[in-house]
C-alpha cells in the first residue's frame, strides 16, 4: 500500500466517507470567507468570530500547528 503523508488509519479504512468529510469542511470554510470579505460592519465582525472559533478544529483535522505558522 502507498504511504501517504498525514493520513490517519481511519482516512486510510475509509476514504471515500473522509473526502466527502473533507470536502463538505472546505466547502463550508470558503463560504464562510467570502461571507467575510463581502460583509461589512457587525456582520462582519459576526463571521470572523465564527472563523476564530472554528480555526482551531480545521487546523487540527489536517495536522496544521497554528503556533508554528505564526512564526513563520
Amino acid at each position: 500500500m502507498p504511504k501517504f503523508r498525514n493520513l490517519t488509519n481511519g482516512e486510510l479504512k475509509e476514504p471515500e466517507w473522509w473526502c466527502n468529510h473533507h470536502k463538505e469542511s472546505i466547502k463550508w470554510l470558503v463560504t464562510r470567507m467570502h461571507d467575510y470579505f463581502t460583509r461589512e460592519g457587525e456582520s462582519k465582525e459576526q463571521i470572523a468570530t465564527i472563523i476564530k472559533a472554528c480555526l482551531p478544529a480545521f487546523a487540527e483535522g489536517v495536522g496544521v500547528d497554528l503556533d508554528e505558522t505564526k512564526r513563520s
